[in-house]
């Protein structure tokens, strides 16, 4: 290297330092301790900490409602061949075979007791006006216990004349609604989402959003 290229390369190195000298007095003036480089590299930590803030507390509950309405489009929608009948249908279709059935038992007066027919058809008259998936649930699981009581009751008082039509809505209408809700693949997507949300951190998103739990067989 000649002497000429070595003088400049030493003038770069002298003029870069009296940079830096110039830069440490400045920030000494000023009262601040940290080069520009830390600086830099305690905005990106803090940049991190809030996306990592932003996943967990925003993104991660977004995914988590959206999972949950998912699971919950089977329970309404018969949008996917594999959902033709929604349980929102069943449950409908089985408190219409459990209203004929009552009005068949009621105009026997004889046959039954007045104050569990009406808690019965009470007990309907919300499943026809319900649209949240777990008040409609619990309502349909009502509807099934106090219609075998007032069948029952029916029967005892009817004799051999109960396996007529109140028997078959009672037994076949009633039952096939039943089986056909117990078969519906809803209940894998609804089991599947639960156990999501009973994991971490989906436990404490459930909690600090209200995301809440959604009708399934262990009656959750």
């Amino acid at each position: 290297m000649s002497q000429t290229a070595v003088q400049k390369q030493e003038e770069k190195l002298l003029k870069k330092a009296e940079e830096k000298e110039l830069i440490r007095e400045v920030y000494a003036a000023e009262g601040r301790k940290r080069p520009p480089i830390q600086e830099n590299r305690s905005l990106a930590k803090a940049v991190l900490a809030g996306v990592l803030a932003l996943c967990i507390l925003v993104i991660g509950p977004i995914k988590l409602s959206v999972r949950r309405n998912s699971a919950l489009k089977s329970f309404k929608q018969s949008t996917e061949s594999a959902y033709d009948n929604s349980v929102y249908k069943q449950i409908r279709s089985a408190a219409a075979e459990c209203r004929s059935m009552l009005s068949e038992i009621m105009q026997n007066e004889d046959a039954y007791t007045k104050e569990k027919t009406d808690a019965l058809s009470a007990v309907l008259d919300r499943i026809d006006a319900e649209s949240d998936e777990n008040k409609l649930y619990e309502l349909y699981s009502q509807m099934l216990s106090q219609s075998t009581g007032v069948y029952n009751e029916y029967a005892r008082a009817m004799g051999s004349q109960a396996s007529g039509s109140v028997y078959r809505r009672y037994n076949d209408g009633i039952q096939r609604s039943v089986d056909s809700i117990n078969d519906s693949a809803y209940w894998k997507d609804a089991a599947s989402y639960n156990n999501a949300r009973s994991g971490f951190p989906a436990s404490l998103w459930g909690g600090l959003y209200g995301i809440d739990y959604i009708p399934d067989k262990t009656g959750k």
